[in-house]
C-alpha cells in the first residue's frame, strides 16, 4: 500500500511540473473564458436578443476572423512538433493558441451580431467558432502525462 501511494506521488508530482503544464493550464482556463463569452452570445442569439455591435464593421469582423484563423492554423503544427520533440517550447506555444482563443471569439460575435437579428446563420458561426475554442482546449489537456 505505501508503496503504491508512493508511485501515485510521484505520478502526480511528474505530471505537475511536466514542461509547460503550468502554461497549459493557464490556456485552458483562458480558452475556456471564450468558450463561455460564445456560449452567453449564442444563448442571446437563440433567444432573438444578440445586439448588433458598433465595435467594426462585417467586413472588419469578418478579415481579423481570418487572420486570427490563419495564425491559429500556424501555431497549431509547431505545438504539435514541440510537443513530440522540444517539450521546453510548449508552454509559449499553448499560449500562444490561447491568446487566440479570445479574439476568435470576439470577432465571432461581432459578425454573428452583424447578421439578421434570429438566424440560423448566427448560430452556426458562434457553434463554429466554440467548436475551435473546444478543440484547442482538448489538445492542451493530455489525457495522461507522457512517462
Amino acid at each position: 500500500r505505501a508503496l503504491a501511494d508512493a508511485m501515485k506521488k510521484i505520478v502526480t508530482c511528474l505530471k505537475e511540473n511536466a514542461p509547460g503544464q503550468q502554461e497549459c493550464d493557464q490556456a485552458a482556463d483562458a480558452i475556456n473564458r471564450a468558450i463561455n463569452k460564445i456560449d452567453q452570445a449564442s444563448l442571446a442569439a437563440i433567444s432573438n436578443n444578440l445586439k448588433p455591435t458598433t465595435e467594426d464593421s462585417l467586413k472588419g469582423f469578418e478579415e481579423k476572423m481570418m487572420l486570427t484563423c490563419t495564425q491559429l492554423k500556424e501555431a497549431v503544427p509547431l505545438t504539435a512538433e514541440y510537443a513530440k520533440g522540444s517539450p521546453e517550447k510548449i508552454g509559449h506555444s499553448v499560449i500562444k493558441i490561447a491568446n487566440l482563443a479570445d479574439p476568435l471569439a470576439d470577432c465571432a460575435i461581432g459578425f454573428a451580431s452583424k447578421l439578421p437579428g434570429g438566424s440560423q446563420k448566427q448560430t452556426e458561426l458562434l457553434d463554429t467558432a466554440k467548436t475551435v475554442c473546444e478543440s484547442a482546449v482538448q489538445h492542451d489537456q493530455p489525457s495522461s502525462p507522457p512517462l
